[in-house]
This record gives structure tokens, C-alpha cells and sequence, in this order.
């Protein structure tokens, strides 16, 4: 996914047009956002430092700094910054990324960057960690849309001995922490169950092994 937006530098004062949020697949790399950096002023300006700041977590910059040299009178500059988003990232929610635009004699601009990312394209769920385990272990998954959700667990005869999640969940990356401690050593088995408006009902296992 590639972002273009420009900049217009003039005297102290940076003109940006309102934007759309940009869609960002679902945990993907290889972003990308290229700021245009144009001087319409009449005069040289040298070491033009464009800086992502207070980005969030789940947002990764492989460089967050970029410095322009020189921008001649009319002349533009590009800054490319290429980053991921991580499976935590919100689905659906509006994130401005915020940017630093500062001049060697300290003149500061700065320029939001609206991005939106993607539901997941389907239904997943992740083997356990740590596994082995003892005595709590995570069980990740993903939704790709809005669903009824019931994550259990099996001892390996098929006997339900714990219901963890039942609940209506958003789109996206969750996590449920399963702590064993009344529990035996011995293969277990969590089934995830969806549901919903429009979903044939969904069923996914996977074995953890829970050792004491």
C-alpha cells in the first residue's frame, strides 16, 4: 500500500488538503508513505528534517527520521517512509499518523496522515504459546467480521472441562489467556465456534499440551 501526500512549504506555512483515510491491508509490510515536500518560497532552505512522531505501537517505521538536505526555490523533495502493521492493529478505526516537518532554523510544520486498516481476509486461529505450557498458555485468533464466538476446552477423551470466550467480538486479532493450574498434565484440545448473521457456523481445533 502506497500513500502520497504533499506539502507545500512557504515562508512558515505548510497547506495540506483534507484527506480520506487510507486503507492498510490487515498485518501487512511493505507500506509505504511518500511525502512531497515542495519550496514555493523564493529562498534555499537546507536540512529539512521530516519525522513520524508519536506513532502507535502496533505501527512500525522502519525509519522515522528522514532528512532533505536542500530544497532549492521551487523545488520538491521527496521523504519515503516504508513501514507494517502488526495483527493488533484496530480494525476499522481512523489513526492519524502525525508528522514533524522542521527547517535547520527551526521553523516547525507538521502533517496528519489518516489510515484505516483492513479486516483479515478470513477465519484463523493460531496454535497455542508457550507450548508445552505450564500453567497459563495464549490462544490467538482472527475474525474477519463482526461474529458469535464460544472458545472451549477439551481433555482428549472429548469431555468439555472449560469455556473461556462466549461473546459477540469485532472484526479482528484477539487473545484469550488459559490458565491451567486445577488442571492435569495431558493433552488438551480448544475449539473455536463461530456464529453469525450471514456465517455458516465455523468450528476450529488445535492440541496443547499442558505439562505439570
Amino acid at each position: 500500500m502506497k500513500i502520497l501526500a504533499m506539502l507545500l512549504i512557504a515562508a512558515s506555512i505548510i497547506q495540506a488538503q483534507s484527506e480520506t483515510a487510507h486503507k492498510i491491508p490487515f498485518a501487512s509490510e511493505g507500506n509505504s508513505i511518500e511525502l512531497a515536500v515542495l519550496n514555493s518560497s523564493l529562498i534555499d532552505i537546507q536540512g529539512v528534517h521530516v519525522e513520524a512522531i508519536d506513532l502507535p505501537a502496533w505501527v512500525k517505521f522502519a525509519e522515522k527520521k528522514i532528512t532533505l538536505t536542500e530544497l532549492a526555490s521551487a523545488q520538491e523533495g521527496i521523504a519515503t517512509f516504508n513501514f507494517k502493521v502488526d495483527k493488533e492493529a484496530p480494525v476499522g478505526e481512523i489513526t492519524n499518523l502525525k508528522f514533524q516537518i522542521t527547517s535547520l532554523n527551526g521553523e516547525v510544520w507538521t502533517k496528519e496522515i489518516s489510515i484505516s486498516v483492513s479486516p483479515p481476509e478470513d477465519f484463523e486461529l493460531y496454535q497455542n504459546y508457550p507450548n508445552p505450557f505450564n500453567p497459563s498458555t495464549t490462544i490467538e485468533y482472527l475474525l474477519p467480521v463482526e461474529s458469535n464466538v464460544t472458545l472451549k476446552i477439551y481433555d482428549i477423551l472429548g469431555a468439555e472441562v472449560d469455556v473461556l470466550v462466549k461473546e459477540k467480538l469485532s472484526a479482528g486479532f484477539h487473545k484469550t489467556e488459559w490458565t491451567a493450574n486445577n488442571y492435569s498434565s495431558g493433552m488438551y484440545i480448544y475449539q473455536l465456534q463461530i456464529e453469525g448473521e450471514n456465517i455458516e457456523t465455523k468450528f476450529f481445533r488445535k492440541k496443547m499440551l499442558l505439562v505439570k
